[in-house]
């Protein structure tokens, strides 16, 4: 006898932990997106202000010679 999708896992149950881990893993997916995201609007960002202004912001600072 299968289980219907709307009862809820038994807390301590192994079904309880596969359900909490794969709310684990969509909350890291959407948090991973999100990141992946806000890099690549960096990576535009700095490309941008690279072509525009001349000016390279990646530029380690050491690297200045005297």
């Amino acid at each position: 006898m299968a289980k219907k999708a709307s009862e809820t896992p038994v807390p301590g149950s192994i079904e309880a932990r596969i359900a909490e881990l794969e709310s684990e893993n969509q909350r890291l997916k959407a948090a991973l997106e999100y990141s992946e995201l806000r890099v690549e609007a960096f990576s535009r960002a700095i490309k941008y202000y690279d072509e525009q202004e001349g000016v390279d912001i990646l530029k380690k600072a050491g690297t200045r010679q005297r």
